[in-house]
This record gives structure tokens, C-alpha cells and sequence, in this order.
């Protein structure tokens, strides 16, 4: 009984004091204030941020720095989201009276600039190119250099579009005081001139073309060539449109300082079947006063209106119908030489047999030259087919026809800028048409190569003559023109020639007729 008695207030003696303990601990503890949070949470951003702090623990004040130190109860009190103008680092804590305050948090925004933008991709341009620049950072200074160097803040500042009319590589770059800077963006522009446009483009035509050059690239310079050769800046330069009036290549080529030169345009005008007009009339035939009595005596003659080549006959239009080309000075543009009398006769029928003309030539009444065997040639005047002039038609046409103004020479009494003979020649052939023409607009009817007539070599007759056709037999045929080997002298328009019918020369050619309807 004893033993129970003095067990009991033991235990009641623990129990009052494991009670009191209790109520102690509870008065001397508080509540701990929750940790703030960041919206946005840190990081790295491209332009200004506005960040809100928030606590859970209701009536709390919030206490935030801006410079990375610790807040106390004397820093800045939240009230508004705070704006992040530059890289800081945030630090908040959460206060309340009696609580235990909260643990101080923080979070660091990096603001980097964000790379500018160029709204002209890299690549090649063929004229000038203005660039504009933006920059998604709100308040970024762009900086930019156009000689491939590093941009820096004393880089020139951008603020109007930039103007690249060479080959440049700009390089740009965004600043902002306190932000790390953007990244280099970094394009490359280089130029090169457009292609010329040749109009119109190649091609056959019947008349005489004239060929505008163009080219897309503002204040290119374009060269050309005639010869089909590569133009250079040492070429012909183009300013006014060019006068096609023969079968040949033209070459062009644009260049601009510091820019690639432009690509070659290339047309091939092939000029057939350029036949002049020549209205009929009555001239004085020879010369008075010429050193060779074989252009005397002077005679009166009436030529009906008959088609005269504007050109000698070029070795493009030779290897059109003959295949071949037996032309010691070879060039498309060129008048064709090394010819016989045979040979152009030969070429005017198969020419129009080709074209669909009457042939004027024949032998034993066969007009197919591929099927001819020795004999006679014929010619039949009324048929509407290629021929050679007669002597007569030659020399009228050369003179003027009724447009004659006297000349000595074909166009002119002037030499050189009239006709090639051995004074500016250099003892060669060029391409027809270089020189000036005559008043019918015919070239070459002096000088060049000396020219095939129908007529046999004979004397002049002293009396009236209308269409002579020369005599009716002899040994060699008439040459009219002269040429580039021959003195002046041998090239006016009353000047005779004459060859052997089965003979060539590299200074021989000729120009085909046909009768006016």
C-alpha cells in the first residue's frame, strides 16, 4: 500500500512537468515567413524584364536589393514590379512582425543584345544594294563596319540604310550600356555586272539591223566587237545603237570598277539576201581622162532597174549553199575570194535552185550545176534568178546609179574612209560593209576584192548602148573594183579588170545581181 502511495505522485510529478516544458516551448516559438518568389525566374533574356516578387505568407513585407548585397529591414521595400534595365542580380526576403524572417533568395538576369538583323542576304548582286539593319532589343545601338573588321562602340552608329554598291562585307553589332553585347552578325555582298541584252537577238534577216545594247546594271560601261573576238576595255565602247548591215558576230561585255565584269552576250545576225534597189537610167560610160585607154572611148548606156548585194559576197553566205570555204583569209564576215568566174556562176544557180528562183545559168539547157558537163554557158535574162552584174550594171551602180554625185571613187573622191586598197589595207582583206557607202548605200564597190562581171574583156563600143551584156566571145572575163592589194588608182568606178574565167585569187570575188520585176 505504501509502496503504491509513494509511486503515484512520482508520476504526477513528471506529468506537471513535461506539461509546463511544453507550454514554454510554444510561447517561445514564432512562424517562419515563406521564401519569395521571382516571376520572371532568373536568366538570361534579350531585353528589359519586369520581375514581381511574391510571398505566401500573407502581411509580409518584402525587402529587395538590386546591387547583389543582402536585404535588410532598411532596404527597399516592394511595392511594384521591379524593372531590369541591365545584368543585376535580385535579392529578396520576406519580413513580418514577430515572425521569423524569411530566407533571403536571389536571382540573376543576364541581358545580352540580341544579334542585329540585315534585311539582304549574302550573295551576288548586279546593281546597288541599300541594307537595312534592326535589332529585337528595344533600345540597341547598332554598330556596324562595311571593311570586314570587328565592330565596336566607336564603329560607325547606324541610323539610315547603308548604301553598298561594291564588293563589301558589313559586320554589325548591338551595344547597350550594361548588357553584354549581341553577337557579330556578319554578310557578304559581292557584285557583278548583268549580262547585256543585245536586241534585236541573233538571227537571219533580210535587211539591215540596228542593235540596241542594254544592260540592267546602273552606269555599267559595255564594249563590243564585231569581229567575234572578246571585248575588253580596250574595245569599241557602246553609246549609240550599231548598224548591222552584214553577216556577223557581235560580241558585248559589260565592266564596272571593283565589280566582276559581266558574262559575254553573243549574237550571230546573218544578213542574206540584202539586195539594193537600183532604180534604171542612162549614164556616161568610161573615162576622158583616165590613164588606161580601155576605158575609152565614152559611150552613152541605158540600164533597166535591177537587185545589186548591198555587199560582196561574204564567205558565210558562200558556205551556205557551197559547203566549203576556199578563202585564203578566213572569217564568216569576210568577202569570199579564191573564186573563179565558174565558180560564181556556179554558186548563183545552186543559190537559186536553193531559194526558189528561176536559174539564169545553163549549159546544153540544163540549169543543175551538180549535173553540168562541159559546154556554153547560157544565160537566160528574163529568169528571176541569181546572177553576176554585167560590166554595165556594175559600173552604173558603183557610180550612183541616178543618184550619182561624179565621184571618182565609189561614194567619194575621198580615199580611206571609203574603201581598203593597198594604202590602209595592210595587204589584206576585211570584213564587207567597214567602210562608208556609195549613194545607193552599196559598199565596197571600190577597192576590197575586185569583183566578177558577166562579160567578156573586150573594147568599148563608141556608139549607144541600152543593157549591153559585153561581147559575145574572148579569152578572159571583166573584174571591176580594184582591191586591197591595188593602188587607188585601180579602184575608181570606171577602172577595168580582167582574169581568166578558170582562175582565183585571194583578191577575187564577187557580188550577185537579180532582175527587178
Amino acid at each position: 500500500m505504501n509502496k503504491v502511495l509513494v509511486i503515484a505522485p512520482v508520476i504526477i510529478l513528471l506529468l506537471v512537468l513535461g506539461c509546463t516544458e511544453r507550454i514554454v516551448y510554444d510561447k517561445q516559438s514564432k512562424f517562419q515567413v515563406a521564401n519569395p518568389k521571382f516571376s520572371p525566374s532568373g536568366g538570361v533574356f534579350n531585353n528589359k524584364q519586369h520581375v514581381t516578387i511574391t510571398c505566401q505568407t500573407d502581411g509580409a513585407s518584402i525587402y529587395y536589393t538590386v546591387d547583389g548585397t543582402d536585404p535588410t529591414n532598411y532596404s527597399n521595400i516592394y511595392t511594384e514590379p521591379i524593372e531590369i534595365v541591365k545584368t543585376q542580380t535580385l535579392k529578396a526576403q520576406g519580413y513580418k512582425k514577430d515572425w521569423n524572417t524569411s530566407t533571403i533568395v536571389s536571382s540573376a538576369y543576364k541581358l545580352v543584345v540580341t544579334p542585329p538583323e540585315l534585311d539582304l542576304p549574302s550573295g551576288t548582286y548586279d546593281n546597288i544594294q541599300t541594307v537595312s539593319i534592326s535589332c529585337k532589343s528595344e533600345g540597341a545601338a547598332i554598330h556596324y563596319t562595311t571593311d570586314g573588321s570587328e565592330p565596336t562602340y566607336l564603329s560607325s552608329l547606324y541610323s539610315d540604310p547603308i548604301i553598298v554598291s561594291k564588293p563589301t562585307t558589313l559586320k554589325v553589332k548591338g551595344i547597350i550600356e550594361g548588357w553584354e553585347d549581341s553577337k557579330t552578325t556578319s554578310n557578304t555582298y559581292d557584285f557583278k555586272v548583268s549580262k547585256p541584252i543585245l536586241t534585236p537577238p541573233s538571227g537571219t534577216y533580210n535587211k539591215e539591223q540596228t542593235v540596241t545594247i542594254t544592260c540592267e546594271t546602273i552606269d555599267a560601261a559595255v564594249y563590243y566587237t564585231l569581229d567575234g573576238s572578246e571585248p575588253t576595255k580596250q574595245s569599241k565602247l557602246y553609246t549609240t545603237p550599231i548598224a548591222i548591215s552584214n553577216s556577223l558576230t557581235l560580241k558585248a561585255k559589260a565592266f564596272q570598277d571593283g565589280w566582276k565584269s559581266s558574262e559575254t552576250a553573243l549574237a550571230n545576225y546573218d544578213i542574206y539576201d540584202v539586195m539594193v534597189f537600183i532604180a534604171g537610167g542612162n549614164f556616161q560610160m568610161g573615162s576622158k581622162s583616165s590613164y588606161w585607154d580601155d576605158e575609152r572611148p565614152v559611150h552613152s548606156v541605158t540600164i533597166s532597174s535591177f537587185y545589186i548585194s548591198k555587199y560582196e559576197l561574204t564567205q558565210k553566205e558562200w558556205v551556205a549553199v557551197m559547203n566549203s570555204n576556199p578563202s585564203s583569209n578566213i572569217e564568216e564576215a569576210y568577202p569570199v575570194e579564191n573564186v573563179s568566174w565558174y565558180n560564181a556562176i556556179d554558186y548563183c544557180n545552186k543559190r537559186s535552185i536553193r531559194e526558189g528562183f528561176t536559174p539564169c545559168y545553163s549549159i546544153n539547157g540544163n540549169t543543175n550545176p551538180s549535173s553540168w558537163e562541159t559546154g556554153t554557158i547560157v544565160c537566160n535574162w528574163s529568169a528571176d534568178g541569181y546572177r553576176l552584174p554585167t560590166e554595165a550594171e556594175w559600173e552604173y551602180a558603183a557610180r550612183g546609179g541616178n543618184q550619182s554625185n561624179g565621184y571618182l571613187y565609189s561614194g567619194s573622191n575621198e580615199i580611206k574612209e571609203y574603201f581598203w586598197y593597198n594604202g590602209n589595207s595592210g595587204y589584206e582583206s576585211h570584213p564587207v560593209g567597214l567602210k562608208r557607202p556609195n549613194e545607193l548605200g552599196l559598199y565596197d564597190m571600190s577597192g576590197n576584192v575586185y569583183e566578177w562581171c558577166w562579160d567578156w574583156y573586150g573594147v568599148y563600143p563608141s556608139s549607144y548602148q541600152t543593157n549591153p551584156y559585153g561581147p559575145s566571145h574572148g579569152a578572159t572575163r571583166v573584174t571591176r573594183g580594184g582591191s586591197y592589194y591595188n593602188y587607188a588608182n585601180y579602184c575608181t568606178v570606171s577602172a577595168r579588170g580582167n582574169a581568166d574565167p578558170k582562175e582565183y585569187y585571194s583578191y577575187l570575188g564577187f557580188r550577185v545581181c537579180r532582175n527587178a520585176p
